[in-house]
């Protein structure tokens, strides 16, 4: 391959990752509610979020807080490959969660 076609390689890559990057004040976009669900079909903590959707996040404990029933918290997730004993609400994988001040 020659030093021109690396070259509009090399550009076309940059130019389509600069544009694929997400704005960081939009990472812990979407708004909710913490749901303490201990007890039913084998459930912890869910999160419901302001359009009534539940999430039920299978890495709540990696982030260290101490989440509580009722707190409102801003979060981001993805779908979950997990499969997890709590059939209330979609498996996610949360990438943000931060309390609501």
């Amino acid at each position: 391959m020659n030093k021109v076609n690396r070259f509009f390689l090399l550009l076309i890559f940059f130019v389509l990752f600069q544009f694929s990057c997400t704005d960081q004040s939009d990472l812990c976009g979407n708004k909710g509610t913490i749901t303490d669900m201990l007890g039913v079909d084998a459930c912890t903590l869910v999160i419901l979020d302001d359009k009534g959707d539940v999430f039920v996040p299978d890495n709540i404990l990696e982030f260290g807080l101490a989440f509580y029933d009722g707190q409102k918290i801003s979060f981001s997730h993805r779908l979950s490959t997990e499969n997890l004993p709590c059939f209330r609400g979609v498996p996610v994988t949360l990438i943000c969660i931060q309390p609501e001040e």
